[in-house]
């Protein structure tokens, strides 16, 4: 895979995303605005953060939205891409569910934190909530995790190495214990179809498709709840 990254480039892509997503955070949660506002919010503004700092370093280095990996849609990938969300999703949940019967501890944070978001059944605010997480926000991690982070490690190791190693951090970097295997499973599927499609609008298909049948999963389960 092409080199397009610089160790600085990403240490300073990667700075000011953190920096800014922090700012953000800090300002939303001391003004005590409502769980689903600062959730639209927090994943709205991370998506115009990483945007706008992609835009920056794309023309500072001369790179091409063709290089980077916005190119042609294939109809296989388009394909590949659908199967490997489902699969991730179901393959995920059961490794998860079977890891918290080991150890016993509750799988239910997500939901949980989805009903403290939503509040009651409301479809407006199930439907903001499905375009920020569903497309904003994966669009956002795939251009950091993929696009910046796998591709320049990737650029200088094997792929397996890079598609682990990136994998590793991303689900890290979202603090969730029991979703740590589903979130690695998903960093390593969208590296693995960048890996063989060299575009990141399949890797984000994948993550799109995980996040939305996640959020549909939680809406049929408070609907069932509470009928």
């Amino acid at each position: 895979m092409k080199k397009i990254w610089s160790l600085k480039d990403v240490f300073l892509f990667f700075l000011i995303v953190i920096l800014g997503f922090g700012v953000l955070t800090l300002v939303f949660f001391l003004i005590e605005a409502s769980p689903f506002i600062i959730s639209i919010v927090l994943d709205f503004g991370l998506f115009i953060i990483v945007c706008s700092t992609l835009w920056y370093f794309l023309k500072k280095n001369k790179i091409s939205l063709d290089d980077f990996g916005f190119n042609d849609v294939s109809f296989k990938f388009f394909l590949l891409s659908f199967v490997l969300g489902i699969a991730v999703l179901f393959i995920g949940s059961y490794l998860t569910m079977s890891l918290s019967k080991l150890v016993g501890l509750g799988i239910d944070s997500d939901l949980s934190l989805f009903k403290d978001i939503i509040g009651e059944i409301n479809w407006s605010k199930i439907y903001i909530f499905k375009l920020t997480v569903g497309i904003l926000l994966p669009l956002a991690e795939e251009i950091l995790f993929r696009g910046v982070l796998f591709r320049f490690i990737r650029g200088r190791k094997p792929f397996l190495f890079a598609a682990i190693s990136s994998s590793l951090i991303f689900a890290i970097a979202h603090f969730s214990l029991m979703g740590f295997i589903t979130f690695f499973l998903l960093g390593f599927a969208c590296a693995y179809i960048f890996e063989k499609s060299k575009s990141i609008f399949y890797s984000f298909m994948v993550h799109g498709i995980l996040n939305y049948m996640t959020i549909n999963l939680f809406v049929m389960n408070m609907m069932l709840n509470s009928s």
